[in-house]
């Protein structure tokens, strides 16, 4: 099946804004050189990369079959990597954690442990590289009518994912943040955006006297 070009491109666009601004928010991170080349590769370069080597459905393969196996590898790299990570840290992440709380509390509980929100952040990126590896992987000769259509419903649906998650990402820093660093005293948390959202504050109190 194949996927349209502009579908793909779309995907990955917003892929990239939602990716950079993770990668922003850990400049003030205690190790951020870490996070911030995951999010920047995984989430950026390797969507560049789709975008320049995904040909829509076109048989020319124009002699960059080589490069896609490249890219592909380079993913396959990555989602081990990351996978790792993600185990890594859950193993140290369990012992910590209430699983007698109901279902809600549970999950907004572990987010509520910055191993959590790690884990959450690396779960994201790495179904969005499976994405991308699925993209570069489809078949591109022979897919037919039928194929075609559903390569664009599955493209179309990533596309609303990400938006979603976009959304969500919003929605929890605008009204989640706040109330945990009350809670919690986390405004470390807050990463590089704690900076803005601090400024924002000062200069409302300055117009208020």
């Amino acid at each position: 099946m194949s996927t349209n070009k502009s579908i793909v491109t779309t995907y990955c666009v917003l892929a990239a804004i939602f990716f950079a601004a993770c990668a922003y928010a850990q400049l003030n991170d205690p190790d951020p050189a870490l996070w911030i080349l995951g999010y920047v590769f995984g989430g950026c370069v390797l969507n560049a990369l789709v975008v320049l080597y995904h040909d829509g459905g076109k048989n020319d393969d124009g002699g960059r079959g080589g490069v896609r196996r490249v890219i592909r590898v380079l993913m396959y790299m990555f989602v081990f990597i990351n996978t790792s990570v993600i185990v890594y840290i859950a193993v140290a992440l369990l012992p910590r954690i209430d699983f007698n709380l109901p279902g809600k509390e549970l999950a907004w509980s572990v987010l509520e442990f910055e191993e959590g929100r790690e884990i959450a952040g690396l779960a994201i990126l790495l179904l969005h590289v499976l994405k991308l590896l699925g993209y570069l992987s489809e078949d591109l000769g022979g897919g037919g009518k039928s194929s075609n259509t559903k390569g664009g419903a599955y493209g179309y649906a990533a596309t609303v994912a990400m938006v979603s998650a976009i959304i969500g990402a919003v929605y929890l820093w605008v009204y989640y943040q706040p109330e945990m660093n009350a809670r919690y005293q986390t405004e470390h948390c807050d990463g590089a955006f704690g900076d803005n959202r601090a400024a924002a504050e000062q200069a409302e109190v300055s117009r208020e006297l």
